[in-house]
């Protein structure tokens, strides 16, 4: 999985532990890279947003159980509550035989350190190796869905058609997860088919609309929603909403695996003709740009800047492109020439980032930013 491990440990009582297992995960082989306070956490800055920003960046989070560990007044109960809150897998490692999983893990299983640490280690290494297959991902829905259910009747009654949502996904997404399992070969052939899909799509970049294109857009979307897209037009119809005045910022949130791309994806790819989706009505816009944090276009000033440029005539925008070549141009001063460089009218940019992380970003006065979600990032990259 993308990200290093979290290494999630009480320092009442495990820290020795925790600095070994840093450097036996590192040092390999296989190397897993991971992440720990007393090495990684910055001496400046706020630590509690440094912690989660760590959180919602790693791969896992690897929860040492001590006798203080897993006590409620734990740190370390804090951490993997927020790993969970972010669709992180929190993967349990017993290091005391009296240190008992948490209510809330109860459903997981433990690999355990308690009877020597190089048998725990070898067990570690084999679980780690394992992560991302079939199976695995079989296993993680599972626990995602014991943890909602859970949660369920514990919750107030406005969160629980949240978690009712939640917990449908999730044994729609098992169902199909069983399936791959019980039919090995279906993995393959379905990465196959999203392989010939996506170079399909770069040899059509331009996939034909029902009606022809009257806004110009900058780059593919993030996602393609898909044709069974559905209950999602009260959102974009508040987002259509928000498009259509004066705000300049439209920031879309939400837990991780709800839709919030394709929700917005859907909706700015109906905007290129110039209709909202579900029959909403018509919303005329004159550009769109598509950013994302993976890919050719990430998430960056550079980018932002010079696809702004590819919506204006040629002349006007190779004279901004060489505005930003000369040094002693300031990020502010480019953004003023670039925004006196466009007609009146409205032009949105999507900035697709990771969930649920904060950021602030300035408005453009007339560039729309239609944010799909916060990341830390961001705000230096888009902030002049």
């Amino acid at each position: 999985m993308d990200g290093p491990y979290f290494i999630s440990y009480s320092r009442v009582d495990a820290e020795d532990f925790a600095r070994r297992l840093a450097d036996q995960l590192v040092a390999g082989p296989p190397t897993y890279p991971v992440w720990l306070d007393v090495r990684d956490l910055q001496p400046v800055g706020d630590w509690d947003t440094l912690i989660r920003d760590a959180l919602q960046a790693c791969g896992g989070v690897l929860f040492v159980m001590t006798a203080d560990s897993v006590q409620d007044h734990s740190v370390s109960k804090s951490e993997w509550v927020w790993a969970l809150k972010y669709k992180k897998p929190v993967i349990p490692l017993r290091v005391e035989a009296e240190a008992e999983l948490p209510f809330r893990l109860a459903s997981r299983q433990f690999l355990d350190f308690s009877g020597g640490f190089n048998a725990g280690l070898a067990r570690l290494r084999n679980y780690l190796g394992s992560v991302g297959s079939p199976r695995w991902v079989l296993q993680d829905l599972r626990d995602q869905l014991a943890e909602a259910e859970r949660e369920l009747p514990r919750t107030g009654p406005e969160q629980r058609p949240r978690i009712r949502q939640d917990i449908d996904e999730l044994r729609r997404r098992i169902g199909e997860q069983e399936r791959l399992v019980a039919d090995p070969g279906a993995a393959a052939r379905r990465t196959q088919e999203r392989i010939t899909a996506g170079m399909e799509r770069q040899r059509q970049p331009e996939r034909p609309e029902v009606a022809p294109a009257r806004a110009r857009f900058v780059n593919q979307p993030p996602v393609a929603a898909p044709p069974y897209f559905q209950d999602r037009r009260v959102e974009s119809e508040l987002i259509g909403e928000f498009l259509a005045g004066d705000e300049r910022i439209v920031t879309v949130v939400g837990r991780g695996g709800v839709g919030k791309t394709a929700v917005v994806c859907r909706l700015l790819k109906a905007l290129e003709g110039g209709r909202l989706p579900d029959d909403l009505g018509e919303l005329d816009v004159d550009g769109i740009v598509y950013l994302s944090p993976s890919g050719a276009h990430l998430v960056s000033f550079p980018n932002f800047f010079d696809d702004l440029c590819r919506l204006l005539p040629d002349e006007a925008g190779g004279r901004l492109r060489q505005a930003y070549r000369e040094p002693h141009q300031t990020p502010t001063e480019l953004m003023r020439a670039l925004l006196d460089a466009f007609p009146s009218g409205r032009v949105i940019v999507l900035q697709s980032t990771q969930p649920e992380c904060s950021t602030r970003v300035r408005p453009f006065g007339k560039i729309f930013l239609a944010i799909l979600a916060e990341s830390a990032a961001s705000s230096a990259a888009l902030g002049a």
